[in-house]
């Protein structure tokens, strides 16, 4: 039986088994919850090994989803451990376990008795996280302890980017991202749509984007159709779809596709043998009216509530161009209902208290030296100040260090199996030194040293620069993503003797699903 990843905040056995192969169908005792019955039942299907048949299936214990969580407040101070023993009194009218400072939306409480499973929240998408417990549970096993498990997540904001600008996915592959998010209760999947390599999202009046020559990645982008089926399917499991169409830098694509947009001369200071691909200028009418016209049709097309504007890394751009570009295109998702995300450097620009800035970079992670007086380095420095000024305008900050966040990092040499040497030697962006999955898991997100109410969540990060395939996308996810996904849903990283156990017991769910892994040799995987 797989170890819960993330770990509840309470689990306590309450004696007896129950006869897996005797699991029944899932049913919900509200209309609220009527459509998580199928994504249910079909979630737990892809984990548990079948049921037996049986002469009536209604006889067979049933799954429940139900809404009847009690509401609670969160106690002062540390979180407590968890009581030992079974919890006491009637399940019903006992307020939840708290973690201070957590999303009681998605709390959940999770019975398992002889005569049938109860997974119970306070709102479906709290039911939902308490089947995904669920279905960990079932995976691999024929007998599961009757229990109770009570939980709920430390950070409303659980992500997973996914870079496809560089390396195309089908609509099909990212479902099976969802599934994994679904999985270990990640609610966020941002994808990196537009980037220098491509334009990945069709714009209905602009085909010339998604028909300009790609320049790596492979081929391929998202109809109008094909995007929105993808977060219908993502919608369900509880996962929002955070499109990111990255501007004023990284538009490599978007000037190939139009090159009649304004850019930003090269900047005096950059050697002239070093490449430039330059960002356009939004002070120009004519680049504002059309990347305004963009900006809506990306709304029109996203179900969620966020559109993530990029605002990273525009090389070229002085301090009153990309604060013009990062003011225009805020207050166009804004004119559009949407709500605006961007990388920290938009700070420069001046953010409030309704700005979320995505947290990647400081001096320190990038390794460079005091001494150095390189162009890299020239465009780092600022970074130092991106934290303090999100914090002092009233921002809030999702952290996503490349540090430890990073999932393109390259696997540690000194931990890769015989077996995946090619792999490991090919994947993983070359610039970033490589870590070992323990490091990774060893991230806390108290160590950005920000106060809670400044922190909107975690979310890792995968660019794909070296991703050739859908094995390539899982091998570099899997096994760092549910270290990662443990971080942001109870705020603190497991022991590393906890956490390996962990990984090691899902590698049968992985391999019931087809998704490739790498078997690093800091986990007994027998």
């Amino acid at each position: 039986m797989a170890r819960l990843i993330p770990r509840p905040v309470q689990q306590a056995r309450t004696g007896g088994v129950f006869d897996v192969s005797r699991l029944g169908p899932v049913v919900a005792t509200g209309a609220e919850l009527a459509s998580l019955v199928g994504v249910a039942a079909d979630m737990l299907a892809r984990y548990a090994s079948p049921a037996a048949q049986a002469d009536d299936p209604s006889a067979l214990p049933r799954v429940e989803l139900r809404l009847d969580l009690p509401p609670t407040e969160p106690p002062a101070g540390p979180p407590a451990e968890p009581p030992a023993g079974p919890p006491t009194g009637p399940p019903a009218a006992r307020p939840i376990v708290t973690r201070p400072g957590g999303s009681q939306d998605e709390a959940y409480r999770l019975q398992i008795e002889q005569n049938g499973i109860r997974c119970a929240g306070r709102t479906p998408a709290g039911v939902l996280r308490a089947v995904s417990t669920l279905a960990q549970l079932v995976a691999e096993t024929d007998q599961l302890p009757c229990q109770v498990i009570e939980d709920y997540p430390r950070f409303g904001w659980r992500g997973l980017m996914v870079d496809v600008a560089r390396s195309f996915r089908t609509t099909a592959e990212l479902k099976e991202v969802v599934d994994l998010c679904a999985l270990y209760k990640l609610n966020r999947l941002h994808l990196h749509l537009t980037d220098n390599e491509a334009w990945r999202l069709a714009i209905p009046g602009l085909p010339e984007l998604t028909d300009a020559p790609v320049s790596s990645g492979g081929t391929g982008y998202y109809t109008v159709t094909e995007f929105g089926d993808l977060q219908d399917y993502a919608a369900e499991r509880h996962v929002t779809v955070v499109p990111e169409i990255d501007l004023p830098g990284h538009c490599g694509a978007l000037v190939r596709a139009v090159p009649s947009l304004a850019r930003l001369p090269r900047p005096a200071w950059l050697a002239a043998d070093a490449a430039y691909a330059g960002p356009i200028d939004l002070a120009d009418d004519a680049t504002r009216a059309l990347v305004g016209q963009i900006v809506g049709q990306v709304a029109r097309q996203t179900r969620g509530p966020y559109i993530h504007i990029g605002a990273d890394e525009a090389y070229g751009a002085d301090d009153q161009a990309f604060a013009t570009a990062v003011r225009f295109l805020r207050a166009r998702v804004r004119e559009a209902g949407k709500e605006p995300v961007a990388w920290q450097e938009a700070a420069r620009a001046g953010v409030d208290e309704h700005d979320i800035l995505q947290h990647w970079i400081s001096l320190a992670m990038t390794g460079l030296a005091a001494t150095e007086s390189s162009a890299l380095r020239r465009h780092f420095e600022p970074a130092e100040g991106d934290v303090r000024a999100a914090v002092a305008g009233g921002a809030r900050l999702l952290l996503s260090p490349q540090s430890h966040a990073y999932l393109d990092r390259p696997y540690d040499p000194a931990i890769v199996p015989p077996d995946q040497r090619d792999v490991a030697r090919r994947l993983g962006f070359a610039h970033y030194p490589p870590h070992t999955v323990a490091a990774a898991a060893a991230w806390d997100p108290d160590s950005a040293g920000l106060p809670g109410a400044h922190i909107a969540g975690v979310e890792a990060t995968l660019f794909g620069e070296t991703i050739t395939s859908f094995a390539d996308l899982t091998t570099m996810l899997l096994p760092r993503l549910p270290a990662i996904a443990e971080s942001a849903w109870t705020g603190r990283p497991a022991p590393w003797t906890e956490m390996r156990q962990s990984l090691a017991s899902h590698a049968p769910l992985w391999r019931r699903r087809g998704w490739a892994f790498f078997a690093s040799t800091e986990v007994d995987w027998s």
